[in-house]
C-alpha cells in the first residue's frame, strides 16, 4: 500500500507545517501533493490521514474536527480547503500583515546596520514582507 511508503513524521523529507506561522500552510501542501504523487497515494482517505500525520498533535486534532476529514463522500481537496479557511489571516495573495512590517522596521531601528551584508538582510526581509 503507497500510503505506508510516506516518510514517518521526524523524518528529514516529512513535510513540515509551523502552526507559529500559518502562512507555512501552501508549502507544507505543497510538499504533501509531491509525496502522493512520488507514492502513488491517490485515495482521498489516505490523503486525509497523511495531512494530519506530520503536524503536532494540537494542529492534528483541530484539523481532524473539519467535517470533510470524517466523510468518506468529501474528498482530499474539500478537506483542504477546509482546513485552509481554520486560517483566514492568511491568503494565497497576502502572506504577511501591516502588523508584520510594522515589526520588521522596528526591529531594524533597534539593530545597529553596520555593512552592506546587515544592510541587504534588512532589504531583503523588508521587501518580502512590503511587497
Amino acid at each position: 500500500m503507497p500510503y505506508s511508503d510516506l516518510p514517518f513524521r521526524c523524518e528529514r523529507s516529512a513535510p513540515r507545517f509551523d502552526a507559529a506561522d500559518p502562512s507555512t500552510i501552501w508549502r507544507y501542501f505543497e510538499d504533501l501533493e509531491v509525496l502522493f504523487a512520488r507514492h502513488r497515494v491517490s485515495d482521498d482517505a489516505e490523503k486525509k490521514q497523511a495531512a494530519t500525520r506530520y503536524p503536532s498533535i494540537e494542529v492534528e486534532r483541530l484539523w481532524k474536527y473539519a467535517r470533510a476529514f470524517s466523510d468518506p463522500a468529501r474528498s482530499y481537496e474539500d478537506f483542504k480547503e477546509e482546513v485552509i479557511q481554520m486560517y483566514p489571516e492568511i491568503t494565497r495573495d497576502r502572506m504577511h500583515t501591516l502588523a508584520d512590517l510594522e515589526e520588521a522596521v522596528r526591529q531594524a531601528a533597534q539593530k545597529d546596520i553596520r555593512s552592506e551584508e546587515d544592510l541587504g538582510i534588512y532589504y531583503r526581509h523588508f521587501l518580502c514582507i512590503s511587497r
